[in-house]
């Protein structure tokens, strides 16, 4: 056994607590006892006190009343030193001394004392009395009363019972310690024993020695050393069956730190469920499984746990596998505890619910569309006997819908009661036909009709029995839609004939300022070019070199004006044009105008990229334009590279097709984007490319027609990208109806 410190050890603690007791019990006793000593030396000097007073008295008061202060002298110098007398001092009624004797200087004695026990510590008791005959008073008397033999006596006492109170406490510490030397080896084999156990020697007993305290204490470690014996053997064979349980579970196990950054032990079936050997488990966290947006989940449910808020927190979430891919789980945590109550780690049990979900979100999904469909109806469910006269069940929403409660309609007749007269005939006819589905009214409680279609069967049970069942769902709202919309449409017939009216007459004044444009504009532009044209052929060797120039330039700008004439016509003829919708093939479309490129420009060496197959719901016409004027811009601005790629595809974005043409050429500044398809608005400089300013404002006219959009993605030198979208599916199959 480790010898303990010595004062923590038992030993010294039993000595010491028992020595301490001792000396307060001896010093409780010893000053009882003086406190005795002083009392009966204090009554014995009061009685001697008592009996000199009057004798003193007797032998001085006739001395001082008659003045005889010789004689008085006398008497005193015999009186000091007897009966215990150290001084006398007679003093007159003037305060003078009369006579004195046993002291030397008078003015300087001491304070009388109040009481005897003053007088123990300092061997003289100091008195101060009045001299009194026959009730005259003559003087004062002080006088010293020697306590010098109580005082030794008082030492003596005190001297000898310090001596045995020494010897008693001396006595009663070795006896101590004998006893707890005794006491301590017998638990110092006891504690060797209990080290030994506490290292696993479970088979160690302690000598069983006498039948006193001990020895029974011996006994009963030796009972509780074999309990644990066995206890010991029954936990390992626990442990060994809780370690196969842990391995071979059809769940996967794993315990975890407490902060969450560490495994301690992980399952079998857990490892081959994440992916994951022991090797790579052991430089991750529980975290690093996790998705991000579930580990605020995680932190919570870990301070829930460590908080005692809960016992145990199941969720369902997402864990990334070893592969990368994401596995649905279910997710049990716990905390194990020690003996104390304090947390040891967090248990996870993670079981793989990847089918399960797959069922169970499917049957949500069902569930879902099965709840909106009876709730955005109001299907209320019936059935009934004896031809509807009386209802066996009903939905609880009939409460809601007619305010009246659910037991009135179990009533004879009460269903019949409700219903309009007429609708109530025709429902008794319905309702005799294996199948049916008509419309009534019934009455709300507060009088209101309120429209129902009712659908209704006839069962036939075992019992011969007939039942009817069915669905009342309101449709009141359905109802009302159908008033108003009547009215609508009433109301819209009128504004589209007004509207047809207005835009006939637009569209016939458009027609006149085409016509307008196509010759009163051409005509003048005609004779410049003309005159132009005739100026060159026959005055050019008139002309100098500017003149030919201004001439060249007036030519040039007329020619630019007809073209932007003929922009304008091709701009007001697609918003007259009718727009016939059929299904077209967009890459076939591509291919002809790029072949007219190709055409126009045989030596250019342009790489094209059409995705084939790429068909549309449009109008074959209007689309020609589209493309032609993209492919065109495409096959002009990408003129100055030296390896030049235009390419058209097709590409599934936000649920709709979006069309594209791409080419590497010039792009241009995206926060310009905008103004792309603005009439006559241009980014580029006309003497770089040439163009009237119109193309992709016909372009964006013409989808807009179709109900689609178009906007341009490119960069300054890096190309440009149009797309385009035509109508929604829905749409173009109304549009093909």
């Amino acid at each position: 056994m480790k010898n303990p410190i010595p004062f923590r050890s038992l030993r010294f603690k039993l000595m010491f607590a028992s020595t301490v007791v001792e000396v307060l019990m001896l010093a409780l006793l010893l000053g009882n006892s003086m406190r005795l000593i002083d009392t009966a030396m204090v009554a014995s000097t009061e009685s001697a006190l008592a009996q000199h007073e009057p004798l003193l008295n007797i032998a001085i008061a006739p001395y001082l009343l008659e003045g005889d202060y010789a004689t008085l002298q006398d008497n005193l110098n015999e009186i000091v030193g007897s009966n215990g007398i150290e001084y006398v001092v007679v003093r007159d009624q003037d305060g003078r001394v009369a006579a004195s004797a046993g002291i030397a200087n008078v003015d300087a004695l001491p304070a009388p004392m109040v009481s005897a026990a003053e007088a123990l510590s300092v061997r003289v008791m100091h008195v101060e009395r009045r001299l009194g005959l026959g009730g005259q008073t003559l003087g004062v008397l002080r006088f010293g009363l020697s306590t010098a033999i109580m005082s030794e006596a008082r030492q003596s006492l005190l001297r000898q019972s310090m001596v045995i109170a020494s010897i008693e406490v001396a006595l009663t510490f070795i006896l101590l310690s004998m006893i707890a030397y005794w006491v301590t080896g017998s638990l110092g084999e006891l504690i060797d024993s209990t080290q030994a156990i506490a290292k696993g020697r479970y088979d160690l007993r302690v000598p069983e020695i006498g039948h006193d305290e001990l020895g029974m204490l011996a006994r009963n470690f030796n009972d509780m050393a074999e309990a644990v014996e066995k206890q010991m053997g029954a936990l390992h064979a626990s442990e060994n069956e809780y370690r196969t349980l842990f391995e071979q579970a059809a769940v996967g196990i794993a315990h975890i730190t407490l902060d969450g950054d560490r495994w301690l032990r992980v399952n079998r079936t857990l490892r081959q469920i994440l992916g994951y050997d022991d090797a790579s488990l052991s430089h991750m966290t529980l975290a690093e499984l996790c998705r991000p947006e579930d580990l605020e989940n995680l932190r919570e449910a870990r301070r829930a746990l460590l908080k005692g808020e809960l016992e145990m927190r199941e969720v369902e979430w997402q864990i990334r596998r070893g592969d990368g891919s994401l596995m649905w789980s279910r997710l049990t945590a716990s905390l194990q505890y020690d003996e104390r109550g304090e947390p040891l780690y967090f248990i996870f049990v993670v079981q793989d619910i990847g089918q399960q979900k797959q069922a169970g979100l499917a049957l949500l999904r069902s569930e879902e569309r099965y709840r909106r469909l009876v709730e955005s109806t109001q299907v209320v469910p019936w059935e009934s006997v004896s031809e509807g006269r009386r209802i066996s069940y009903i939905g609880p929403q009939i409460q809601q819908l007619l305010g009246y409660p659910i037991d009135r309609w179990f009533e004879e007749s009460f269903l019949f009661s409700v219903m309009e007269m007429e609708d109530s005939t025709v429902a008794r006819e319905q309702f005799a036909r294996p199948n049916a589905e008509f419309e009534c009214r019934l009455r709300h409680r507060d009088g209101r009709l309120i429209w129902f279609a009712c659908l209704v069967s006839r069962i036939w049970s075992g019992d011969s029995e007939t039942k009817l069942q069915g669905f009342l769902l309101d449709i009141s709202a359905r109802k009302a839609s159908e008033l108003e919309l009547a009215d609508y449409r009433g109301r819209l017939e009128e504004l589209v004939e007004r509207r047809t009216v207005a835009l006939e007459a637009a569209n016939k004044e458009l027609e006149a300022f085409s016509y307008s444009v196509s010759h009163d504009l051409r005509s003048p532009l005609r004779t410049i070019e003309g005159f132009g044209q005739i100026l060159q052929e026959d005055y050019a060797p008139v002309l100098d070199q500017t003149g030919q120039d201004y001439l060249q330039r007036i030519r040039a700008a007329a020619s630019r004006m007809g073209e932007l004439i003929e922009a304008m016509l091709r701009l007001a003829r697609v918003s007259r044009t009718d727009i016939r919708l059929v299904e077209t093939d967009l890459s076939a479309i591509v291919s002809r105008v790029a072949d007219e490129l190709r055409a126009r420009e045989p030596e250019r060496r342009v790489e094209l990229k059409i995705a084939p197959g790429v068909r549309a719901l449009c109008d074959p016409d209007m689309m020609h334009i589209v493309l032609q004027n993209l492919l065109e811009n495409a096959w002009k601005y990408s003129g100055k590279i030296d390896h030049a790629v235009i390419e058209f595809g097709v590409e599934r974005q936000e649920g709709y097709d979006a069309y594209f043409v791409k080419d590497n050429g010039a792009g241009f500044d995206p926060q310009f984007a905008s103004k792309l398809f603005g009439v006559f608005q241009r980014l580029h400089k006309p003497e770089d490319f040439e163009g009237t300013g119109v193309g992709l404002a016909t372009v964006q006219r013409i989808v807009h027609r179709h109900g689609g959009r178009i906007w341009a993605e490119g960069k300054p030198g890096e190309g440009a990208c149009f797309h385009f979208t035509l109508q929604p599916v829905t749409r173009l199959m109304e549009a093909s109806l």
